[in-house]
């Protein structure tokens, strides 16, 4: 997806990321907390209307392990299907 953007930061318990204009931020949202994947909407974090875009933070310090990759996977195949779409759909 070239319109995401990630900039890697040392520490912390969370990254975002900018996701693709087309993507449907709260549609991706409920279509992700319907499958057990928690994304928190950037939008909400942010008064400048610039950044009025599909950011999502990913927290993980409170996250199994081993839990992580699976749902990066599913969150991934949502993110594209809703960058194609326009509406995040099941997978």
């Amino acid at each position: 997806m070239p319109d995401m953007l990630v900039n890697p930061e040392a520490g912390g318990s969370s990254f975002w990321l900018r996701l693709p204009d087309t993507v449907n931020l709260s549609e991706l949202v409920s279509r992700c907390m319907d499958d057990g994947v928690i994304i928190e909407p950037g939008d909400v974090h942010f008064m400048d209307e610039k950044f009025k875009r599909p950011f999502i933070r990913l927290g993980f310090s409170a996250i199994e392990k081993n839990q992580i990759e699976p749902g990066i996977r599913k969150l991934a195949l949502y993110v594209e299907h809703s960058a194609r779409s326009g509406i995040a759909v099941a997978v």
